[in-house]
C-alpha cells in the first residue's frame, strides 16, 4: 500500500502567470520583478494594492509587483489590513478555497515574505474573524514575525478551538525562527507551546517539533521525560517523530521498555524503530532485517528505513541531480535503478499508470523494468510491462510531448489496460515482501558505497 504524507500547504497561489506575448509580465523573474518594481511610483503601488481586491487578478500582476516592491509595499499593505473590505471581502469562487479565499490572505502572505514588522496589531484582529481561513493566515503571518509583541498574539493563536489553525501558528513559529531569534518571543513561545504537548492530536506541525525548533537543548530532556515519553501519552506518536533526527540520542533505557510495551500498538512501535537504528546495540540490525516482511506496511517501511540510517545511505541526496535528465546519465547503474524505480513508485501512487505515463519520469521506463526486476519485483516489472501495452506495440515513446499526446488520446481500450495496472499493483503492494519502498531501501543498503552521500 502506498504511503500518504499529509501536509498543511498555506499557499499563496493566484491566478496562473500565462506568457503574455507582451516583452514582459510581472512574474517571469523575481530579479526583473524588483528592478521593474524600483520604478514604481506610490501611487503605482496604492493601484496594485487596488488590485489585491479583484477576485482574478490578471496573472496575479498586483500580488507579484507589490511581492518585488517588498518593504515598500509593507506601509499600503498595513493601511489596507484596516480597510473595510479586508475584514468583510473572501471570493465567491469554490475554487479559490485552495489557494486564497480572500483579499486578506494576499495581504497576509505579502507581509510575511516582506517581513512586514508593525503589521502586527492590525492583524492580530483577524484572529476574531469567523472564517477559519482567515484566522489560519493571521496565525501563520504572526507567528511568522515572531517579535515579542506577536508573543500575546500568538498564544491566541495557540488557544484556538480548530486545529488547522493551532497547527498554522505552530508553522509560523517554525518559520519565524529561521530569521530571528527574539528572546522575549522565544521563551513566551516554549511557554505557551509545552501545555499543548498532550492536549489532542496534530496531523502536520506539531508541538513536539516546534519545542525543538525553540530550544533544542531544553525540549530534548521534556519529550524524553517519563510525562511525555509514555503510552499515556496521546501525542506520543507525535513525539516519536520530533525526536527522529540526526542530532538527538534517545536513550536505550527508556527507548526499549516502551518499544516492549508499544509492540500492539503499529503506528507508535513503528516509530520507534529509527530512534532505535540512531542509537543502536548489537541486535539492532537483525531486528530490524526481521522486521522488513511484518504484515504491517508502517512497520515494514519504518524497519526498512532504519537499516538505511544504520547504514548512513542518504539516497534522494545522492540521486536528485539526476532529475535534470541530462544527468541522469552520469548517475551509476544502481543509482538510476533507484530513480527510476522510486519515480514510477511515486507517479502510480499519486495518479496510477496513466500519470505515470503523461510525466516526463517514463521517459526511464525501462531502467524502471529492469530496477525491479534487480530489486526482486519481477511481478512489478511485469505489471508495468502489462501498463506499457496501452501503446502500440507495448513501447511507449522515450521522448515526452509524444508520449503525453499519445496518453491524452487514449481510448477506452488502452485506459482498461491502466486501470487494471494499477489494481494489480495496489493490490501487490499489500503483500510482504513485494512493497516498492521496503526494496528500495534494501537496495541502497545493499549498494551503500553508491548511495553515501560525499562529506
Amino acid at each position: 500500500m502506498c504511503r500518504k504524507v499529509w501536509c498543511l500547504a498555506l499557499i499563496l497561489a493566484l491566478a496562473g502567470c500565462r506568457i503574455a506575448q507582451e516583452k514582459y509580465h510581472w512574474g517571469a523573474s523575481l530579479e526583473n520583478d524588483r528592478r521593474r518594481a524600483a520604478g514604481l511610483s506610490d501611487a503605482d503601488l496604492r493601484r496594485m494594492v487596488e488590485g489585491l481586491y479583484v477576485e482574478k487578478d490578471p496573472d496575479g500582476a498586483s500580488f507579484m509587483a507589490l511581492r518585488a516592491a517588498s518593504v515598500r509595499a509593507v506601509p499600503l499593505l498595513i493601511r489596507a489590513l484596516d480597510d473595510p473590505r479586508t475584514w468583510n471581502m473572501t471570493f465567491p469562487d469554490p475554487r479559490y478555497k485552495l489557494t486564497v479565499n480572500s483579499p486578506f490572505e494576499r495581504i497576509a502572505g505579502l507581509l510575511a515574505l516582506a517581513d512586514g514588522i508593525g503589521a502586527v496589531k492590525p492583524a492580530a484582529k483577524y484572529l476574531k474573524h469567523n472564517d477559519r481561513w482567515i484566522r489560519l493566515h493571521a496565525a501563520s503571518l504572526l507567528g511568522g514575525l515572531a517579535t515579542a509583541d506577536c508573543l500575546e498574539p500568538v498564544k491566541l493563536a495557540l488557544a484556538d478551538p480548530d486545529r488547522l489553525v493551532r497547527e498554522s501558528a505552530l508553522s509560523g513559529i517554525r518559520n519565524g525562527l529561521g530569521h530571528r531569534r527574539d528572546q522575549t518571543f522565544i521563551q513566551g513561545a516554549f511557554a505557551a507551546v509545552l501545555p499543548m504537548l498532550n492536549e489532542g492530536k496534530y496531523d502536520t506541525t506539531t508541538p513536539a517539533e516546534t519545542l525543538l525548533a525553540i530550544d533544542l537543548a531544553r525540549a530534548v530532556p521534556i519529550l524524553e521525560s517519563p510525562a511525555y515519553f509514555s503510552a499515556a501519552n496521546p501525542q506520543l506518536s507525535e513525539v516519536l517523530s520530533a525526536l527522529n533526527r540526526g542530532d538527538v540520542r534517545v536513550p536505550r533505557a527508556i527507548l526499549m521498555p516502551l518499544m516492549k510495551q508499544m509492540e500492539p500498538r503499529e503506528r507508535e512501535y513503528a516509530k520507534m524503530l529509527p530512534l532505535y537504528a540512531r542509537n543502536p546495540d548489537a541486535a539492532a540490525e537483525a531486528m530490524f532485517r526481521s522486521l522488513v516482511n511484518s504484515p504491517s506496511d508502517s512497520i515494514a517501511y519504518e524497519a526498512a528505513g532504519a537499516l538505511e540510517i544504520l547504514a548512513g545511505v542518504e539516497p534522494w541526496e545522492v540521486v536528485k541531480d539526476g532529475w535534470e535528465d541530462r544527468k541522469f546519465v552520469a548517475l551509476t547503474q544502481a543509482q538510476q535503478y533507484y530513480m527510476a524505480v522510486a519515480d514510477y513508485h511515486g507517479e502510480v501512487c499519486n495518479g496510477g499508470h496513466r500519470q505515470y505515463f503523461y510525466n516526463s519520469s517514463a521517459g526511464h521506463y525501462g531502467e524502471a523494468i529492469a530496477g525491479l526486476r534487480a530489486m526482486g519485483l519481477a511481478g512489478k516489472a511485469t505489471i508495468l510491462e502489462k501498463a506499457a501495452g496501452a501503446f502500440a506495440g507495448g513501447k511507449p515513446p522515450l521522448a515526452w510531448e509524444p508520449r503525453r499526446e499519445l496518453v491524452v488520446a487514449f481510448a477506452r481500450p488502452a485506459e482498461a489496460v491502466l486501470a487494471r495496472a494499477d489494481d494489480a499493483y495496489f493490490e501487490s503492494e499489500k503483500k510482504p515482501g513485494e512493497r516498492v519502498e521496503v526494496a528500495l531501501a534494501l537496495w541502497t543498503v545493499a549498494h551503500r558505497n553508491e548511495f553515501v552521500k560525499p562529506r
